[in-house]
């Protein structure tokens, strides 16, 4: 790998690119679960009975996960510009499990607080919201009904990472290779 692709490879991972991604799974995800209500699919299993579930259920919750997902990478590279380095993300940031991801960042707002609303949407992130079924029986875990607490816990713990993210980043930031860099921010973010 040369160098220019290594330089490329980091411009790609620095946290405003973590944060812009979060920004656009998260309002995918309002849109989303704005439709709820309006889809229903009906299941006839053949040892069980009928059941139906909303189709907006599975997108808005696996959206939202993934969402909370690149603001909390986008404060651990803004915390660790090595893991950005060489071309390649570290192992420390090769996970979908929010409460671990989250548990090694210092700058991340409402480590308590918003535990629980990371461990409801962790649970959609590696199965059910996902794929069809898990790895193995093991690590099943039940369908999560994204519910009106559930989604206004998750705006809350958001917009907190949102605006964490936001003033970290309007600070001067020294990337993988000692290059400064702050970002502004206007608009609707």
């Amino acid at each position: 790998m040369t160098h220019k692709n290594k330089e490329f490879f980091e411009e790609l991972a620095v946290p405003h690119s973590w944060f812009l991604v979060a920004v656009e799974l998260h309002e995918q995800s309002a849109i989303i679960y704005s439709k709820r209500g309006t889809s229903q699919i009906r299941h006839q299993g053949s040892s069980n009975s009928p059941y139906s579930y909303d189709l907006s259920n599975r997108s808005s919750f696996l959206l939202a996960g993934l969402s909370l997902e690149n603001f909390i990478k986008g404060h651990l590279v803004y915390e660790n510009p090595s893991w950005i380095s060489n071309g390649h993300l570290s192992k420390e940031l090769r996970s979908h499990s929010l409460t671990t991801l989250a548990g090694k960042s210092s700058a991340l707002p409402w480590q308590k607080k918003g535990h629980p609303t990371l461990v409801a949407l962790e649970s959609g992130i590696n199965s059910w919201a996902r794929y069809p079924c898990p790895l193995s029986i093991d690590n099943f875990s039940d369908t999560l009904c994204f519910n009106e607490r559930l989604w206004e816990n998750y705006l809350k713990l958001t917009n907190r990472y949102k605006e964490s993210l936001i003033s970290l980043m309007q600070k001067k930031w020294k990337g993988p290779h000692s290059e400064l860099r702050h970002y502004t921010f206007s608009g609707g973010f």
